[in-house]
């Protein structure tokens, strides 16, 4: 819906191989992985939720199937892919004790481990970037 939905999906599948690849041992994508399920008891089960892209959506969403299922919260949130998503998803997950892990918002207001002490990223920030940048940008500069 926002233009990269087939690159979401795709992403999405992934991230649904990989729960398959830790819960039966498989090391074809992380060695480390081959043959964990003989070792650790722990298998992870994923439920997958569509924000649309939507604050007002993810909130809902979360909220409804938190409140369905008290007995049984979520372990982890893994999402949304936009910042602007994932900031009032962060407060929420942060307040509920739930950590969330987003592997595409770089939003520097989710730096605040104040205001969203359980959010983690997969990729840098925008400050990350734009350090990095400057960097690379430098480098070149002296040659």
């Amino acid at each position: 819906r926002d233009g990269n939905g087939i690159q979401a999906y795709a992403d999405m599948n992934g991230f649904i191989l990989g729960v398959h690849h830790c819960n039966n041992g498989i090391g074809a994508a992380v060695p480390q992985i081959e043959g964990i399920n003989k070792t650790c008891p722990i298998r992870l089960v994923h439920t997958n939720y569509d924000t649309e892209s939507s604050q007002t959506v993810a909130l809902d969403t979360f909220s409804r199937s938190f409140l369905e299922n008290p007995d049984q919260p979520p372990s982890a949130v893994f999402g949304a892919w936009r910042s602007a998503v994932s900031v009032p998803l962060a407060i929420l997950t942060g307040v509920l004790g739930i950590p969330q892990f987003s592997p595409l918002s770089t939003s520097t207001e989710l730096d605040d481990k104040v205001q969203y002490p359980l959010f983690s990223r997969l990729i840098p920030s925008d400050a990350g970037t734009a350090s990095l940048s400057l960097s690379i940008l430098r480098q070149f500069h002296t040659q």
